[in-house]
């Protein structure tokens, strides 16, 4: 293990940045737009776009030829466009999960205040779900929405005396994060679990548990990418499990490469999966989902190459696959 050393590198200013940045090879059209540019957007941030547009030589990192300020600013505005983009579609699955977990949990409990009922959650969770209901309360007393002002003015609940001034679910649910509906949903009980579960995930068309677990966790890292404005288009995501099964086998995936250059297995951890995931949950539920179309046009619109495209794990002829594609 390389031992660890204080950091000591010195403030450089946007202009000191972008002259660096040509020394390096990128060429600039205007020193005081590109030094307002990295001002704007902060170098850390766009460096995570140089990648694509940089090669190896003499130990050093430099651009390829002919790499211009405004090819990485291109890539950085698609990026922005495409989080946007699949940040819409992930939010009608999530909008449904929040509002098939409450049904579904007050019918089996025949209880409108399932959240705070320590018989439905794992004991071992019993600290996840303690913190999670505290949050949900400090939100719901500052919460200024008319539902909650409307309940607060009027109602209490008799299930729970230490949280008595809480919500039913259905209230409750509308004002937790995604975050929050994740952490009740891992906390349940495995029995609770077993019954409640399917009756989510086959409105999916989901066929196991697992993969049910899998696609939610999936889409919670996801979305945390999206809303927190990080690089999304040739991220490492978390190779969403079954996939394969919702895409042609006619559509090459593309490969992964190991440390002897050779391929080895279906590269299934990059947008592409994430975006078969979200194509297909889309469609079960609402029975239109144009995001293959709508990536298309992104890609068309920015002229994204296919070194690119490659890197976020689209095969050369993913314009094929019916999931995105078919009528």
């Amino acid at each position: 293990m390389v031992p660890l050393s204080p950091y000591k590198k010195p403030y450089k200013d946007g202009l000191a940045l972008a002259i660096k940045l040509i020394y390096e090879g990128l060429k600039v059209q205007s020193l005081s737009d590109a030094k307002h540019i990295i001002e704007a957007i902060s170098y850390f941030r766009l460096k995570a776009y140089f990648v694509p547009f940089k090669i190896c030589s003499n130990h050093k990192n430099k651009f390829i030829n002919g790499t211009d300020l405004s090819d990485i600013i291109n890539l950085y505005k698609f990026d922005i466009e495409l989080r946007g983009l699949f940040f819409k579609y992930i939010s009608r699955v999530e909008i449904f999960i929040r509002s098939s977990l409450d049904q579904e949990m007050t019918k089996y409990t025949s209880n409108p205040f399932w959240y705070l009922d320590s018989k439905v959650f794992s004991v071992n969770k019993k600290a996840d779900v303690v913190n999670t209901v505290l949050e949900i309360r400090k939100y719901f007393i500052r919460s200024k929405e008319e539902f909650s002002l409307h309940y607060k003015s009027k109602y209490f609940n008799d299930f729970s005396p230490l949280f008595n001034e809480l919500p039913p679910g259905w209230v409750a649910i509308e004002l937790m994060t995604y975050g929050q509906v994740k952490t009740l949903m891992d906390s349940l009980s495995d029995d609770v679990q077993k019954d409640v579960y399917p009756k989510i995930y086959n409105k999916f068309d989901i066929h196991n548990i697992d993969t049910f677990k899998n696609w939610v966790d999936l889409l919670h890292g996801v979305r945390n990418v999206c809303a927190h404005h990080s690089r999304f288009f040739n991220r490492n995501f978390q190779a969403p499990t079954a996939i394969k099964k919702k895409l042609s086998p006619k559509v090459d995936l593309v490969k992964t490469i190991n440390k002897e250059g050779k391929t080895s297995g279906d590269q299934l951890n990059r947008l592409y999966s994430v975006m078969a995931v979200v194509q297909h949950l889309n469609k079960t539920i609402l029975s239109e989902c144009d995001l293959g179309h709508e990536v298309k046009t992104l890609i068309d619109t920015f002229g994204i190459k296919s070194s690119i495209l490659r890197s976020m794990g689209f095969p050369l002829n993913w314009e094929q696959e019916p999931l995105f594609f078919g009528k």
